[in-house]
């Protein structure tokens, strides 16, 4: 069933027109497809590496609401039906620039500064007013930089309704889009950068709010000023002259869900969803999205991402966000070290704290969420942001042990019974 009817919360199964289905192939051909899916399936390293090496090296960087993400939309749609999923294209309207709103309130704290000497008490204001506003935009999704400049992307959603009445909903997540090229180093101070532009506002507010009464405090405002400056033009220099990734990594993980999907036909209580989400660079718009559309009950449903695989070491995330660090699921966390565990899978836990995932925005809501990655040894996604990322540097056999624990842990929660 396509996912508009799955999503129904009386349960009754109606099947959307095909007008709002997005892009549909004929019947016929999508019969063919799932064959020559079936038939290659006898060869696990051909389903990963031919839909990643067409993502990464044929498609290439995938920058968030291009024509190269589009692309990357219609093949990872074959590449769900081949699985046995029945396929929905979301469109939505995300930020082309994600950080054109944070620009922005940098100008209005440059703004403020300059009439802070004459106008202290309004200056003061419009600087309080910019922090409030870059800590929500910083927090995702981008709302300003989507007013400023948007285009639109796309979430890839593959359903498979369950055989009996479902007890849980898993959501298998991974990428449309690549992330731009960073090192390790760069991604801690691109991090910090960020988190100044609010901080620097809130002090400038109130130096500017204290030279009402002691003029002097307006000198000590040029440091926030200062701070504003520099943080601005790192900014800029991203949105202007970044180098972007191939994304195999990502790519690892959309790969490893369909392949995980067309082993799981015969699931009886789960209901399996496998979602790309687009603009995951736009504050994971494209999650945020998903969950605009569909408001799945929280206690049945599942969210798994997969945002980077095949590098570094597998490893469970315990806590993701930058700004706002969220716990992921226990239970999830132990379900999934259990069957680790049992199918002598290596398996490490840790935190990440500098990438925002897209499972920000199930966990903020109340969902059960956790994220599968490679980590490199300093806990960055491993690859992720690297010019290198290309298929041929993935370990295949990390590709392998994630397909094989993702398949144990879906199965172990359709003989688990009700949430």
């Amino acid at each position: 069933m396509h996912a508009d009817a799955l999503y129904d919360p009386a349960r009754v199964y109606v099947h959307p027109s095909a007008a709002s289905t997005g892009i549909l192939l004929a019947e016929e051909h999508v019969l063919q497809e799932r064959r020559a899916f079936k038939a290659s399936n006898q060869e696990p390293r051909r389903i990963f590496l031919a839909p990643i090496r067409e993502l990464a090296s044929e498609i290439g960087p995938r920058r968030a609401t291009s024509k190269a993400e589009a692309q990357a939309a219609a093949v990872v749609a074959g590449l769900l039906r081949r699985s046995g999923l029945e396929v929905t294209i979301q469109t939505f309207a995300a930020a082309a620039a994600p950080t054109a709103g944070l620009l922005g309130l940098v100008a209005l704290g440059l703004l403020a500064a300059g009439a802070g000497y004459w106008l202290p008490l309004p200056s003061a204001l419009l600087a309080l007013w910019s922090s409030f506003l870059a800590w929500r935009e910083l927090r995702g999704p981008a709302m300003l930089a989507t007013l400023l400049r948007r285009r639109e992307s796309q979430n890839v959603v593959g359903t498979r309704a369950a055989s009996e009445t479902p007890y849980w909903r898993v959501v298998l997540l991974c990428h449309l889009d690549s992330p731009p090229v960073l090192s390790v180093r760069s991604t801690r101070l691109l991090h910090l950068g960020l988190l100044l532009i609010p901080l620097a506002l809130f002090a400038q507010a109130a130096l500017l709010l204290a030279s009402h009464w002691w003029p002097s405090a307006w000198i000590a405002a040029l440091v926030p000023l200062a701070l504003l400056g520099l943080s601005g033009a790192v900014l800029l220099w991203r949105e202007r002259w970044a180098r972007w990734a191939p994304g195999a990594v990502s790519a690892a993980g959309a790969a490893v869900a369909a392949a995980a999907a067309a082993t799981l036909q015969d699931l009886q209580y789960v209901e399996l969803w496998v979602v790309a989400t687009g603009a995951g660079a736009a504050g994971g718009a494209g999650t945020t999205q998903l969950l605009k559309r569909y408001p799945f009950p929280t206690g049945e449903t599942c969210f798994i991402n997969l945002p980077a695989l095949g590098r570094g070491r597998l490893t469970l995330i315990t806590r993701e966000g930058s700004l706002r660090r969220l716990r992921s699921d226990r239970f999830l966390q132990m379900l999934i070290a259990s069957v680790a565990a049992e199918k002598r899978i290596a398996l490490d836990s840790r935190p990440v704290s500098v990438e925002r995932l897209e499972n920000s925005a199930p966990l903020a809501r109340g969902y059960r969420a956790v994220s599968l990655a490679g980590l490199d040894p300093s806990g960055m996604l491993a690859g992720y942001r690297s010019a290198d990322d290309d298929p041929q540097t993935l370990d295949q056999a990390q590709l392998e042990d994630a397909l094989q624990l993702l398949i144990a842990v879906i199965r172990r929660l359709d003989r688990m019974g009700p949430a």
